[in-house]
């Protein structure tokens, strides 16, 4: 299935992820019932990052399973976000197979990091029957440095959303 992401530009270059991702994804995101800007509320995202972050908002439109929660006065280009993405088993289980996925044990029933060179970590959890992705980009500048302080901002805001899930 193709899927249209038009509008990725608001991710701040995470499209290269997203699009691994969604080359992996046989169903659409809005199978889910759950509108990911519910998981998360702005003032969880500002206080993680340490920044002021405008109101979530769907990436797609039609994809209630998507949110972005964006660095304000930064309407366009890369600025420093957190990306939410409500996902099936069947996504889990594939992202799973990927070479650079790595389980992540204390979050969740089950969890995985996947991080592809030149891509921040992705966080990927399982809680009961749902399944998420956390991506966040604390830093415009990738380091081993901002790679480790975004895996740590991921499981908490993780703990957050599976507050919320359980």
């Amino acid at each position: 299935m193709s899927r249209n992401f038009k509008g990725f530009e608001i991710l701040s270059g995470s499209a290269a992820l997203l699009a691994l991702a969604a080359a992996l994804v046989s169903e659409p995101v809005s199978a889910s019932s759950i509108d990911a800007c519910s998981l998360l509320t702005r003032s969880q995202v500002s206080a993680a990052l340490g920044i002021r972050v405008e109101a979530g908002v769907r990436p797609l439109a039609s994809e209630p399973g998507m949110c972005n929660w964006r660095e304000s006065n930064k309407p366009t280009g890369p600025g420093r976000n957190v990306l939410l993405t409500i996902i099936t088993a069947q996504e889990f289980d594939k992202l799973r197979t990927l070479p650079m996925a790595a389980s992540e044990k204390g979050i969740g029933d089950d969890a995985i990091v996947t991080h592809p060179m030149r891509v921040p970590p992705l966080l990927t959890v399982k809680v009961g029957t749902h399944y998420f992705q956390i991506l966040v980009r604390s830093d415009l500048v990738p380091s081993e440095e901002v790679d480790a302080r975004n895996q740590a901002l991921e499981k908490t805001l993780a703990a957050k959303v599976i507050e919320k899930l359980g």
